[in-house]
Formats: C-alpha cells, structure tokens, sequence
C-alpha cells in the first residue's frame, strides 16, 4: 500500500509508478508534472522578464478581431434556466476593449432571453 504523491490519497491497488513516485491514476500524474513545471519557471524566471512578456502581450493585437491592441482579460457572465435547471458561466476572454464589450452585450442578451 501506498500514497499518491499528488493528492496523499492511499493506492490499494493498481495507480502508476514512475520509479520515484506513485499517483492514483494519469490525472494526478499529469497534475504533478504541471506543478514541477511551474515551479522551475518561477525559479527561472526573472520579474524583468516577466514583466517585458506582459507587456508585449499586452501591446500586441486582438486575437478575436486581429486589429490593434491593447489587450487584456475580460470577464463576461452568462445565465441560461430552463424549468428546474440553471446554468450561470463565467466567460474569460483575452481580447481589445471592444471585442470584450461584444461579448458582454452578446451574454447580456442570452441571459436577458435564456436567463431568469
């Protein structure tokens, strides 16, 4: 018997052995490679660096309409109900000012006709 490295869960049977480390199963393997990953990178990587990469992004053009940025993320929220069943998202998008406000008139109007 042993314990997942990812989540601490106990293994009675099967999971997966990579030599060093066992995992319940593939999801909490691939979990663990993103977190070994992500902690190189912030060893790695300088705040200057950082920095200049957010703002490149944050220069370049729109990925929805192609045109000049700058480009951030947006949130916009939608809300669809039927009888006894509702579903309310929250709809990230990294787009340029206008393509945001789009996309919330857009969630506007399918919560104003779909929502409560």
């Amino acid at each position: 018997m042993s314990e997942c490295t990812t989540c601490g869960e106990f293994i009675l049977f099967g999971g997966i052995n990579d030599g060093q480390h066992h995992f319940c199963n593939e999801k909490c393997r691939q979990r663990f490679g993103l977190a070994v990953i992500e902690q190189l990178a912030q060893e790695h990587l300088s705040d200057d660096l950082v920095e200049q990469q957010v703002t490149e992004l944050h220069q370049s053009d729109c990925p929805c309409c192609l045109g000049r940025g700058p480009i951030d993320f947006h949130h916009s929220y939608r809300c669809v109900s039927l009888i006894v069943l509702t579903r309310s998202q929250t709809i990230p998008q990294l787009s340029c000012r206008s393509c945001a406000r789009s996309a919330k008139w857009k969630n506007l109007f399918v919560t104003g006709f779909f929502g409560w």
